[in-house]
């Protein structure tokens, strides 16, 4: 009895020491969907002086109206944290009092400025003292791979231990070191090849856990990619674009490494404190988070904030958005569509009209003198017609010669729901489309085959669709596609298409 008694005791103890340790919880959190959704905090560019008490204390109100308004599962901080004042150590003391106070898991990865603040915190200094905090989940990084945090941190199904999504911590690091490979050839350091070797094996390992398909996944780090700077130039872009893009002065080739792997559809970073825009880049979404700094803390264009990613279970699909103390949640932006909520605002009404069978109505037009034609305009002209008709959609089928004519069609589109929609009007030569009598897409002009988008708003219903197409010379085609919110892009189909009564 006394030795049964004794390791009951002893058992007691142990498990009283286990629970009252600092551990990370890492070895232990397990994250998951609920409700068909995983949600992500993204911190930006907090940039804390240490010692900045009532600054301090903005910042932490915001991080926990963040974790009660938006409920996420996990805040992910991307550098730039600690970067200023006499005591960076207590810098990061603070930050782990505010984030383990949200009761959620965290991490972190490092900016270029975090082991500036004093010269005797290097980033080993700070995963040090990150190791006191209870709730990060990767202050353990991948083993023998350059940089601090870098971590794969698989999302489960509801319902079964399968992984549905990963998220990547990468560090970017800060500045090549003498002897690097990028040493004395750009100012800013890059992910080293080793750090993109475990990305690789990682997406592989999980590739081959989910039956030979890429599993989706989303990525995390401080520095931008190159590519950036082309999402920054697509007009099509979404959110504030205040600063030009900072990446490194080389390209490792990173992001073609990423696109070959076939897992990721969003990579978000900061650094670029003006910048909070997100955008398409050959189909992967490449996003700033919002500046959570307190510095900014009377901007009342851009109130520190966080940029929020809620990813969809079973779909390569997410909605991302910035949260703000001041703002609540601004305009959501949609992937794969690359279409946002601002569209949805401003909807062009259906059109109240009796319509008939599936068709598309249109009028062929020839040129019969073979000069130069410069815009739709020279040949969709009276004189120039010589036959009209039906057809299921909108192409060059009943084209009767290669070169010098022209068509005009006419239809009606029913929209199958009220949204956010994609339109697309691809031709070669030139082309234009309008919607219920509004020129929405220009394509004109003699040139090669070019796709032009065009983002709006439509309501469910019937919309009066017309194309004018021009063939000039050499290669003839033209076609209208169009992408919803959860709808795939695609030619719109001939079922679609409706003549008038």
């Amino acid at each position: 009895m006394k030795k049964i008694s004794f390791l009951v005791i002893a058992a007691i103890s142990m498990l009283m020491v286990a629970c009252s340790s600092n551990k990370p919880v890492e070895s232990t959190t397990q994250f998951r969907f609920h409700d068909g959704v995983f949600r992500i905090a993204h911190v930006a560019d907090v940039h804390y002086g240490c010692t900045e008490t009532e600054k301090l204390a903005m910042f932490k109100d915001m991080i926990m109206k963040t974790a009660e308004n938006e409920k996420p599962d996990i805040f992910v901080l991307t550098g730039d944290l600690v970067t200023g004042g006499d005591d960076a150590r207590q810098g990061w003391r603070n930050m782990i009092e505010v984030f383990d106070g949200t009761g959620l898991p965290w991490a972190v990865v490092l900016g270029n400025h975090d082991a500036e603040a004093n010269e005797d915190v290097t980033a080993d200094t700070i995963f040090d003292i990150l190791k006191s905090a209870k709730n990060i989940v990767n202050v353990e990084g991948a083993a023998k791979v350059y940089g601090h945090g870098n971590k794969a941190l698989p999302v489960l199904h509801a319902d079964n231990d399968s992984v549905a999504a990963v998220v990547y911590c990468i560090d970017s690091n800060d500045y090549p070191k003498e002897g690097d490979k990028w040493y004395g050839l750009s100012y800013y350091d890059v992910i080293h090849e080793d750090q993109v070797q475990w990305y690789i094996d990682e997406s592989n390992k999980f590739k081959a856990m989910n039956g030979g398909v890429p599993v989706p996944s989303v990525a995390y780090y401080h520095i931008c990619l190159p590519e950036f700077k082309d999402v920054a130039l697509d007009p099509n872009h979404h959110g504030m674009f205040g600063e030009a893009c900072c990446p490194a002065d080389v390209n490792t080739g990173f992001f073609d490494k990423i696109r070959y792997q076939g897992d990721m559809i969003g990579m978000f970073v900061g650094h670029d404190h003006t910048d909070d825009y997100v955008g398409m880049y050959k189909g992967i979404a490449l996003g700033y988070g919002r500046q959570s700094g307190v510095e900014d803390e009377n901007d009342t264009t851009a109130p520190m904030g966080v940029r929020m990613v809620e990813l969809k279970e079973g779909k390569r699909e997410f909605d991302t958005w910035v949260y703000t103390v001041k703002t609540g949640e601004l305009d959501k932006w949609y992937y794969p569509s690359g279409l946002s909520s601002t569209y949805e605002k401003d909807l062009m009404p259906a059109q109240n009209v009796e319509v008939g069978e599936n068709g598309v109505k249109y009028a062929y037009y020839v040129n019969s003198t073979e000069k130069v034609l410069t815009s739709v305009n020279d040949i969709c002209k009276p004189a120039n017609k010589v036959e009209e008709g039906i057809t299921e959609k909108i192409d060059v089928s009943k084209a009767k010669q290669e070169d010098w004519y022209g068509f005009d069609f006419d239809t009606y589109v029913n929209i199958p729901e009220s949204g956010a929609y994609k339109m697309v009007l691809t031709s070669d030569d030139g082309s234009v489309l309008y919607l219920d009598g509004k020129l929405i897409i220009d394509n004109d002009g003699s040139h090669g085959e070019l796709a032009v988008p065009r983002f709006i708003g439509l309501e469910k219903g019937l919309h009066h669709l017309q194309v004018k197409y021009l063939e000039n010379y050499s290669g003839n085609q033209v076609s209208v596609k169009i992408m919803g919110k959860s709808m795939p892009e695609m030619e719109i189909p001939a079922e679609w298409y409706f003549l008038k009564k």
